[in-house]
């Protein structure tokens, strides 16, 4: 969405023409003699290590940004201003948290450089059992989590600005786990610098308490219910991010289906199992997942079905006040392809599948193209409350007009009956 920067372009095409003085360099003619090195002097080292360094990045800087209740430190790097760990509540066990009464100084301002605790859970002891960790080769953490409850109540900002008046989108990322385990940072395509360099919005994350330090219903003995909730809606979150230059000008929540990983098959491995699933369906469903999901292979028809219109989805239609439905059709080239596993969709939204790079090598034109679109239109939900572009509208979806976008290699928003045929034969 960002135009690029004139100093990045005289930057590249700096190198560009240094490169091609230094590849047009003629030769020496054969038996001529090498001139003597100079140690440290040789024109050509020092040519080659001033054209190197017109692809220098700028330096990492400190950032100190006043608050009404003190200050606090991130650092800016290439233009994009990085809070982490900021405090947003003080810590009563079981009990409801109190807005932080004071941040530091302009001398001495609170920290916020690393990442924050976490709240105590399965993956911060130091002996337990986890039976989806091979998962990680999908949706790889970003760094360790370390646990101390009494500082668990901290939020991570990113944005282009530290002007007050800005006045910008946000888009706040509570991460998932079942409100049992999780953080902000916990993997690396949360990383929100991308969302805040890629688009005009401020990305806020957050870190509260959960499961049992969290959860626990203590009211009949002095405690609270459900602190972990209450956490994240307390005073200072909104308030730190309408200081640094944010508006919380709509609610911003994603509600995806992620699909099922397709496992590397030769193609009449693929074409055996579904004939096996499909029995006498198989040519129909065949000729309909075609025309549903173009140049998918039909083995993806296990993963890729919208579900519109369940109870859910219709419920939610007639609840609030508008709802739109979408569903991540594009296949990841690793592993022989790779349909959208649990919140690997989020890269996509985030603009940040450069954090893992592995999975989109082989098809990088088109899920950056996907991931463009899929961001554009996230910092359009958070600016608007709409998240149709110029480039690609989106419908509501309502019970009378049901609508889903499908993101693809060429996306479409598509009436959401256009799978129901496949939905019958597979009895959902």
């Amino acid at each position: 969405m960002k135009e690029i920067s004139r100093r990045s372009f005289l930057r590249t095409s700096a190198l560009a023409g240094a490169a091609a003085v230094l590849a047009g360099a003629a030769p020496l003619a054969a038996g001529a003699a090498s001139p003597a090195a100079v140690p440290e002097e040789n024109c050509l080292d020092s040519l080659g290590t001033a054209v190197a360094s017109l692809g220098n990045g700028t330096p990492v800087l400190p950032s100190v940004v006043g608050l009404s209740r003190g200050s606090i430190m991130g650092y800016c790097e290439n233009g994009i201003y990085t809070f982490k760990g900021i405090p947003y509540g003080t810590h009563q066990r079981f009990k409801y948290a109190a807005p932080v009464e004071q941040y530091g100084t302009p001398d001495q301002p609170t920290n916020a450089l690393t990442n924050g605790s976490v709240s105590p859970q399965s993956n911060t002891q130091t002996e337990y059992y986890n039976p989806f960790a091979a998962a990680a080769f999908m949706t790889p953490s970003e760094s360790d989590l370390f646990s101390t409850e009494s500082q668990c109540l901290n939020l991570n900002v990113w944005t282009d600005t530290l002007n007050s008046s800005a006045q910008k989108p946000v888009l706040v990322f509570i991460h998932g786990g079942g409100l049992q385990t999780g953080a902000a940072l916990e993997l690396k395509i949360y990383d929100g610098k991308y969302f805040a360099d890629y688009t005009d919005c401020v990305f806020v994350s957050t870190n509260a308490r959960l499961n049992y330090v969290g959860y626990m219903d203590l009211s009949a003995i002095g405690g609270d219910a459900n602190v972990g909730i209450a956490d994240q809606y307390t005073y200072p979150i909104g308030n730190v991010w309408a200081e640094m230059g944010g508006n919380n000008s709509a609610d911003a929540i994603l509600c995806s289906r992620p699909g099922d990983a397709k496992c590397n098959l030769s193609a009449a491995q693929q074409e055996a199992a579904m004939r096996e699933l499909l029995g006498s369906n198989y040519d129909q469903a065949a000729r309909m997942f075609a025309d549903a999901y173009p140049g998918h292979d039909l083995y993806d028809l296990r993963s890729l079905i919208s579900f519109a219109g369940d109870p859910m989805t219709v419920h939610a239609a007639a609840s609030a006040p508008a709802v739109y439905e979408y569903l991540v059709a594009y296949t990841m080239p690793y592993f022989g392809g790779m349909t959208m596993t649990h919140t690997s969709d989020l890269g996509f939204w985030f603009h940040s599948v450069d954090t893992v790079p592995y999975q989109i090598a082989g098809d990088e034109a088109n899920a950056h193209h996907l991931s463009d679109q899929m961001a554009s239109a996230l910092a359009a939900f958070c600016a608007t409350g709409d998240p149709s572009t110029r480039r690609l509208p989106w419908d509501r979806y309502t019970a009378a007009a049901p609508r889903t976008m499908v993101f693809d290699v060429r996306s479409a928003c598509k009436d959401s009956s256009f799978d129901d045929g496949l939905q019958a034969i597979l009895g959902r």
